[in-house]
């Protein structure tokens, strides 16, 4: 059985915080498990340079001099 959640459809935005799947495990698995694709213009990319980008911006902004 598939549960599905926050399915996000192509071209969608999607907020900081905003649930976009659960951890499961499910058939023969190891263990639990987020699976997930990032596509930029139609091709598979690295999801961790957007993490890695989202963490940056994520942090508070240094004062100004």
């Amino acid at each position: 059985m598939c549960q599905r959640v926050g399915d996000v459809k192509a071209d969608e935005i999607v907020p900081p915080g905003a649930i976009i799947g659960r951890l499961a495990s499910t058939g023969r698995s190891t263990g639990p498990r987020l699976h997930y694709e990032t596509r930029l213009a139609g091709e598979a990319s690295n999801p961790l340079k957007f993490i890695e980008t989202g963490t940056w911006l994520s942090q508070p902004a240094l004062p100004a001099r």
